[in-house]
């Protein structure tokens, strides 16, 4: 039987600059959805880039290969 579990790693919170979110670790996962949800974006020529990282102990983090489009502008 799968089990589902949902969390909440940054929510309403306002970025001046680069900032990765605390790790979440799921180790008993065989798989992970996540989403981006961006209530606004000031100033021109801003973006967002996101990643996704993996790490075997939880101290090394590493770039798994996911990269998303940069977002630019509110929304889903």
């Amino acid at each position: 039987m799968r089990n589902f579990y949902t969390v909440v790693l940054e929510r309403m919170k306002v970025y001046s600059e680069s900032f990765a979110t605390e790790p979440y670790e799921t180790g008993w996962a065989r798989e992970a959805m996540f989403f981006i949800r961006v209530h606004e974006i000031t100033g021109g020529g801003t973006s967002i880039d996101a990643k996704v990282q993996v790490s075997v102990d939880g101290i090394i983090w590493i770039d798994e290969g996911t990269f998303f489009p940069p977002i630019t502008k509110a929304g889903d």
